[in-house]
């Protein structure tokens, strides 16, 4: 514990599924189909690899935008596969976090792999 907040130093994470919210909104630039900055996604990499290499079955619970507040809705693909390169290692994209397509994609990744749901909804 650190200035009476928690840490992830003092929780044994290992062998356990993590749900863990990232920020990973990024502008996108349409035309192109590609992200103009990964500088969030980035930002995320040392709490999901520090997760990953304690043996915890990481799940990153992310969205890209929405139409009313940042006009730029999409998908969170491109996202899991700037993570990939990122981290060196597998990110599981799953395209559909609902009914049976979501149900199946989720599963448990095994121990020290990283699952990024994406798809169909504002949340993924």
């Amino acid at each position: 514990m650190r200035f009476g907040i928690f840490t992830l130093d003092d929780w044994d994470v290992s062998g356990r599924t993590v749900l863990c919210r990232v920020d990973i909104n990024q502008p996108v630039d349409r035309a192109a189909g590609t992200l103009r900055s990964t500088k969030r996604i980035e930002a995320c990499v040392p709490t999901v690899r520090e997760l990953a290499d304690k043996g915890a079955r990481v799940v990153l619970l992310a969205h890209q935008g929405s139409d009313i507040e940042y006009q730029n809705y999409w998908s969170t693909e491109l996202h899991a596969a700037v993570l990939r390169r990122l981290l060196g290692r597998e990110v599981k994209w799953i395209d559909d976090v609902c009914g049976n397509p979501g149900a199946e994609g989720r599963g448990h990744p095994p121990a020290g792999q990283r699952a990024l749901p994406g798809g169909g909804a504002d949340f993924v």
